[in-house]
């Protein structure tokens, strides 16, 4: 048996809340993005469908307690995570659902779950070192936490 995981009763009912919605608009998300079946229609589909898993899995392995503890165990959309690249420069970044709005402020960036950084963060864990290729280059970043705000 896993271990439960303790979050705030708050951030359980956003997860709840954000898994029906992912569940509910992932056909409509990969086909407005991916209007034509291709690789990357495919790649896209199966990491929705790791994530509807691996969000669904947390969810029932977490207990809800009187908390304001709001640290999740892997990135999923929604969360804030903060990186340190090979020169300790660190970022923070939210991953988003696509149609949400990106913006830019107080030095977080939104990173939309389509982009070559969000779909490297997804499902990553604290530790974790992703290799992002972007067209500015190659980005390597350590996740150092991640928080659901």
């Amino acid at each position: 048996m896993e271990a439960k995981y303790k979050l705030s009763k708050s951030t359980f009912k956003k997860l709840k809340e954000h898994l029906i919605e992912v569940r509910a608009n992932r056909g409509k998300i990969i086909d407005d993005f991916f209007s034509e079946v291709t690789k990357e229609r495919h790649e896209f589909e199966s990491l929705m469908e790791l994530y509807i898993y691996e969000v669904d899995r947390f969810i029932q392995n977490a207990e809800p307690v009187e908390s304001q503890e709001n640290t999740l165990p892997f990135v999923i959309m929604g969360s804030e995570v903060k990186v340190s690249d090979k020169s300790d420069s660190t970022f923070k970044f939210t991953v988003v659902a696509p149609f949400q709005s990106q913006r830019e402020s107080h030095n977080i960036f939104d990173v939309s779950c389509l982009s070559p950084v969000g779909r490297a963060l997804l499902l990553k864990k604290v530790g974790d070192t992703v290799e992002v290729e972007a067209p500015g280059g190659v980005f390597h970043y350590e996740i150092k936490s991640i928080s659901f705000p």
